[in-house]
């Protein structure tokens, strides 16, 4: 903020609490109601969240060489696929 002849600066740290939230936006969420739990595809990566306990289980950071576009799990809901825009799949 500026004020006539004096200079007011307000600086403050940003707060952010990574293991709640997502570092990149959110391309697909795919949800498991066997295991109760939602998969994250942001970027490159996987983050796996537990409904029942509301925590984060699992961060798969760079699983991907391109930015993952789609999340699939088998029959089981044990195997987890994910899919990039450069067409691999893991």
């Amino acid at each position: 903020m500026i004020e006539g002849r004096r200079m007011h600066v307000y600086e403050y740290a940003k707060a952010v609490n990574y293991k709640a939230t997502q570092e990149y936006p959110i391309s697909c969420a795919l949800y498991s109601a066997k295991n109760m739990e939602i998969y994250i595809g942001a970027h490159k990566s996987v983050t796996i969240w537990s409904l029942k306990q509301g925590v984060q289980i699992r961060s798969m950071a760079n699983i991907m060489k391109g930015e993952i576009t789609a999340l699939a799990l088998d029959e089981g809901h044990r195997k987890l696929y994910v899919s990039d825009q450069r067409g691999c799949i893991k």
